[in-house]
């Protein structure tokens, strides 16, 4: 099973769950839920009824792996502006966790993805490939935003590269979609480096919950068979240098509006520009139809159902 497979039931699931108030807002909550996912390439989420912002999911991962905040993503998805906090950039950013970035602009580490690769490349085996977001040296706690997501660590085992998640605290209709599609777009890189197969994606979280609030939307949510129509693409990075350049390219198309296509060097990192460039112009209420035939996966299976005046 893979996220895209298993969503709905997930979130039903913990729509069935005791109620809990925190901070004033009312929840369904499964504690110590534990889920594994099988097939990590199909991570992302579009069933009818439930249209998940592809742009912003990918320029979220994009924002990670470049080490920007607030980054790319601001363009996409106009309401995490609200967590902005007096600097103009986000408490919790884990594009900042990714590379120690404090509030001043000084590197407490480096790149915490490229220490986890090179560790891996030298013992397969080790324990150690682990990338750490929650940090008390970074969290406001008194904040708007502090980072939901405690660590992610890559383990080699019988062949195949897993990850595993741990999170405080998940909102299994809004925050779930992203985050999960983010992580697992990191396990399909960091195995793409290292010729390693993928296995499992396997997500842990103190608190799934699910807003009461947005119990209403899960009585119409269905999968959309016109999705498994559209195939899945695995990253074909060359090397971790032209991975991180590929990345460096994709947000300065969006930052500085200077296309970068043709400088980008993998088919995957390509597909990711292109679909931001078809969310610009969704935004802006042109017709995306001939930018969308750049996008060779399955994600331009949301470019298509928006073309369609008959989708939900």
């Amino acid at each position: 099973m893979s996220t895209h497979d298993s969503w709905i039931e997930i979130a039903n699931l913990v729509s069935k769950q005791q109620v809990v108030t925190a901070r004033g807002l009312s929840f369904h909550e499964l504690l110590n839920a534990r889920l594994t996912f099988l097939n990590p390439t199909r991570n992302y989420i579009n069933p009818y009824y439930r249209s998940l912002n592809l742009p912003f999911a990918l320029a979220n991962f994009v924002d990670i792996m470049v080490g920007v905040n607030p980054g790319i993503s601001i363009y996409f998805n106009s309401r995490i502006k609200e967590f902005l906090n007096e600097q103009h950039t986000f408490d919790g950013s884990y594009g900042s966790r990714m590379y120690g970035i404090t509030s001043s602009g000084q590197s407490l580490y480096g790149n915490q993805f490229v220490r986890c690769y090179e560790q891996l490349k030298r013992d397969p085996y080790t324990r150690q490939a682990v990338m750490i977001f929650h940090n008390p040296a970074f969290e406001n706690y008194e904040g708007k935003d502090i980072a939901c997501t405690l660590s992610l660590q890559f383990i080699y085992r019988d062949g195949k590269l897993n990850l595993i998640t741990t999170m405080r605290s998940n909102d299994v209709y809004l925050g779930f979609c992203y985050d999960t599609m983010a992580f697992q777009m990191m396990q399909l890189t960091m195995a793409s480096l290292l010729d390693f197969n993928v296995g499992e994606y396997i997500h842990n979280v103190a608190s799934l919950h699910l807003y009461v609030t947005d119990i209403s939307k899960l009585q119409h949510l269905r999968h959309d068979p016109i999705y498994e129509k559209y195939s899945s693409l695995n990253p074909d990075f060359t090397s971790i240098e032209s991975f991180l350049r590929d990345m460096n390219l994709v947000c300065l198309s969006v930052s500085d509006d200077i296309n970068m296509y043709e400088k980008i060097s993998s088919k995957y990192a390509r597909n990711i520009l292109a679909s931001l460039l078809c969310g610009i112009g969704l935004k802006q209420r042109k017709d995306m139809t001939l930018t969308s035939l750049a996008i060779t996966n399955e994600w331009r299976h949301y470019f298509a159902r928006r073309s369609d005046k008959n989708e939900p």
